[in-house]
């Protein structure tokens, strides 16, 4: 009788080539990865290239998009798989990191700003280019005296749609202000929404105030705000097609000059007023080295006693505080501010410099409402006034007789620090009176899981200074109190580098 057939051996699962499109490259993940588990790799990826998202309540979101057991299937996939380019996902973070750094290291500006990338950029930008310049200058103390709107960021054109809209519900449509025309925007190279240039509304001519050099000017949207400002504008830029675009709408009445941030600023010493960078400072490489020329560089152009303000990106927290410490190297005393420029949940870093001899040793507290992470403008505005020098107004939190800021920008980030308060002291006096058993949920232990240590000690301190008092219901001649409460002094040693000093 014939032997029966031997079983078939089981077939290893085929797998595929799996790439992304990552960092200015077509990038090989896996070989052979196997095809039921490549939509979860990408997810994983592509989560971990982007930035994590704030939560209303402030904690940091934006984790794996999948449960557990689907990234630990991924995880096994890329321990067996020989062609991957990572060996885990914990490897993850540090592969992406280096593809990073390396197309940082090699990326030109003219490649990548063609023509219709810079009327592109120009076109979208608009907007959030003018707020975050605006406030650059507020923060710097180089906004222009231009009556009580003129200490606070402008809203944009649909924060100023919903503002019409509660006012006419409220039957107060009349005292409305009618919205600005809408310019053409046949061409990408037009001066943006609110007429920004010379002549246009906010401009004051009486108010030339010398030259601001513009790093990183792009096309120009920067640059107009600070000409509005009454500034005259020197832009610079390392991408030929967007000087070209800011050159072609004359953004920048000083000219505009083709140059590398690495290399050197193109002024002579002592030339320019003020310093401005908007959404460039974190294309320099994290290099000390990189950042401590560059930041010798912006000491030598400014003349005596003028300011250096940036915002910017930090690709980590590292990034910040290394360009904190490279200011502090060139001379300069120079701190961090958080600030929501946009009146939204989005945070915005700014930085903020100034001739060490100029800035008498006053130091802009860390923030309660921002983690400790930075200065908030509330606690920069305190400082400012406590050492002389130009910043923006908060005088309303510390005077009871006086209104000045309060319909700033200030007057809103207040707002916010009062609900903030409000929230901790609630939170606190709920844990402490305990929720009854059968309240008791895991909802209720939840409020007090997401205070932070730090919160929960300025909750304790909230509480024990005014007792059961809502914080709402609190009388101006307390705002003094609660400011110091939510903006603790920083401590002489070891050197903080998260405040601002002046």
């Amino acid at each position: 009788m014939a032997a029966a057939p031997a079983a078939p051996a089981e077939e290893a699962p085929r797998g595929k080539r799996v790439t992304l499109r990552l960092f200015g490259e077509e990038r090989v993940l896996a070989e052979r990865f196997p095809a039921p588990l490549i939509t979860d790799l990408l997810s994983v990826v592509r989560a971990k290239t982007r930035k994590p998202k704030r939560t209303k309540a402030g904690g940091g979101g934006g984790g794996l998009p999948l449960d557990a057991g689907r990234v630990a299937a991924v995880d096994a996939a890329l321990r067996s798989c020989a062609g991957a380019a990572f060996g885990s996902v914990a490897d993850m973070d540090g592969v992406l990191s280096r593809w990073k750094a390396a197309f940082r290291a090699k990326f030109d500006a003219d490649i990548h700003y063609d023509g219709r990338r810079a009327a592109a950029y120009t076109e979208w930008n608009r907007g959030s280019q003018e707020v975050l310049t605006r406030r650059c200058l507020e923060l710097a103390g180089l906004a222009p005296n231009t009556g009580p709107d003129s200490c606070g960021t402008q809203l944009s054109g649909r924060q100023r749609a919903g503002t019409q809209k509660r006012k006419r519900a409220a039957g107060t449509a009349e005292a409305a202000e009618p919205e600005p025309e809408t310019p053409r925007r046949d061409d990408p190279c037009t001066p943006t929404r609110l007429s920004l240039e010379a002549g246009g509304p906010g401009f004051r001519p009486e108010a030339v105030r010398g030259i601001l050099l513009d790093v990183g000017c792009g096309s120009g949207l920067s640059s107009a705000v600070a000409a509005a400002a009454g500034f005259t504008v020197v832009g610079t830029d390392l991408a030929t097609a967007m000087l070209q675009c800011c050159r072609a709408a004359g953004r920048a009445g000083g000219g505009v000059v083709r140059a590398d941030l690495r290399e050197g600023l193109p002024l002579r010493g002592a030339a320019a007023d003020a310093v401005v960078s908007v959404g460039a400072l974190h294309f320099l490489p994290g290099d000390p080295a990189v950042l401590a020329r560059f930041m010798r560089e912006a000491r030598r152009v400014l003349r005596p006693g003028a300011v250096f303000a940036a915002q910017f990106f930090p690709p980590t927290p590292a990034y910040a505080c290394g360009v904190v410490e490279a200011a502090g190297a060139a001379g300069l005393a120079a701190g961090l501010v958080l600030d929501q420029p946009h009146r939204s949940n989005a945070r915005r870093w700014f930085l903020v410099a100034r001739e060490a001899a100029s800035s008498n040793g006053s130091t802009a507290a860390a923030c309660c409402l921002y983690d400790g992470e930075a200065a908030c403008s509330l606690s920069l505005a305190a400082a400012c006034a406590a050492s002389g020098v130009d910043g923006p107004c908060a005088a309303f939190i510390f005077d009871p007789e006086s209104n000045e800021g309060e319909e700033s920008h200030e007057g809103w980030l207040w707002k916010n620090h009062l609900r903030y308060a409000n929230k901790l002291a609630r939170t606190c006096r709920h844990l402490d009176s305990g929720p009854p058993p059968e309240q008791a949920s895991g909802a209720s232990q939840g409020a007090g899981e997401a205070l932070s240590p730090l919160e929960m000690g300025v909750a304790r301190r909230i509480t024990a200074c005014f007792g059961s008092t809502a914080v709402s219901d609190l009388p101006r001649s307390s705002w003094p109190q609660l400011f110091s409460i939510l903006h603790p002094a920083p401590q002489p040693e070891p050197p903080s580098q998260t405040g601002a000093p002046l």
